[in-house]
């Protein structure tokens, strides 16, 4: 190692102590509202193991790998808030107190990545006992589910598109609904319910609806229901919707986070310093550090290669790469983050 690469290695080992001695070591999420701890978890612990092991067996494990959407929950976040640093503060200023909805595949992503995100699975948004959400008791009535395995991934993935875009276009839904998979029931019920929820610009109607739909080349308007008896009838109203955890939308950003067990260990920096000196901390003759982002190839590599890396690395926290934004700099240029996502 040359003098220069000696000096680098140092310095980024003092940054990187700093940051572990003001690091938490906890991860802090809320699910289905409610706050949980989880004390230094393994690293590799995935969001559908830990919300199986609480109880929340509606989200099932299916091929393990984010290719059947059976795991599909709703994933809430806030964008990181800047504390100085090289990125757009005015953009990063527009963008905070949002909140992202987002559909993940919970057998792949991390427990540790969760920190300072709400999570809603399937029982949180309606059951037997406190009432069956719209989507719900649409796709029950409409055959939407025979052996019911994927139905909750289903579910959740519908919902989420709903929080996102309540008028969605009957292309919209397909596109969108393309991540889950169903081995019995086939498409056409499931889309339906889908489409008989869309009721909003332009947005769909019942299946007796049908025909109107395929007439106008696109998805039916007007009333959600026909006249025929028996008919879906009635506004979409349901429950009352799960809101952003008011305690987790007061906090001012993320929080540096190091969880280290065993042989590996996840660190969340809050700064491009950081993140910079821990990936340079890491030899690569000892298996080096990898960036984490949607872990939809080190998730695949863990469980299947046995491949584990001694430190992974969230950039979710880092402002600088989060941004998306248009710089106008002799002519409009498009700068992104390398954590940012359309």
């Amino acid at each position: 190692m040359s003098q220069a690469n000696a000096n680098v290695q140092a310095r980024a080992q003092e940054i990187v102590a700093a940051f572990k001695a003001g690091a938490a070591t906890d991860v802090r999420l809320w699910v289905n509202g409610k706050e949980h701890l989880v004390p230094c978890p393994p690293p590799e612990t995935t969001l559908l193991e830990y919300l199986r092991g609480q109880g929340l067996t509606g989200t099932k494990l299916g091929c393990g790998e984010g290719g059947c959407g059976a795991c599909t929950v709703m994933v809430s976040s806030q964008p990181p808030r800047l504390g100085g640093g090289e990125a757009d503060e005015t953009a990063a200023a527009a963008a905070a107190g949002t909140v992202t909805n987002v559909a993940v595949n919970a057998c792949l992503a991390p427990l540790c990545a969760m920190d300072h995100c709400h999570v809603v699975t399937v029982e949180g948004i309606g059951g037997l006992k406190q009432g069956l959400h719209p989507v719900q008791s649409r796709i029950a009535a409409l055959h939407g589910s025979q052996c019911g395995f994927c139905t909750p991934g289903i579910v959740m993935a519908l919902y989420t598109l709903l929080r996102n875009k309540p008028g969605a276009s009957k292309e919209y839904i397909q596109e969108n609904m393309d991540g889950n998979l169903c081995r019995c029931t086939g498409y056409r019920p499931i889309l339906d319910a889908a489409k008989s929820l869309c009721c909003g610009g332009g947005g769909g109607g019942c299946p007796c609806k049908a025909a109107e739909a395929d007439e106008s080349g696109g998805v039916a308007g007007g009333p959600v229901a026909s006249d025929r008896p028996g008919c879906l009838k009635g506004s979409v109203v349901g429950l009352t919707e799960p809101i952003f955890p008011p305690a987790l939308a007061l906090l001012p950003t993320y929080r540096p986070l190091f969880v280290g067990h065993q042989t590996q260990a996840w660190a969340q920096p809050v700064s491009l310093r950081d993140l910079l000196a821990l990936v340079a901390s890491e030899p690569a003759a000892g298996g080096g550090a990898k960036v984490v982002a949607g872990n939809t190839e080190l998730g695949i590599e863990a469980k299947f290669k046995h491949m584990h890396p001694p430190l992974l690395v969230s950039p979710r926290a880092v402002p600088e790469l989060q941004v998306l934004a248009v710089v106008p700099a002799g002519g409009d240029e498009a700068a992104a983050g390398a954590a940012a996502a359309a």
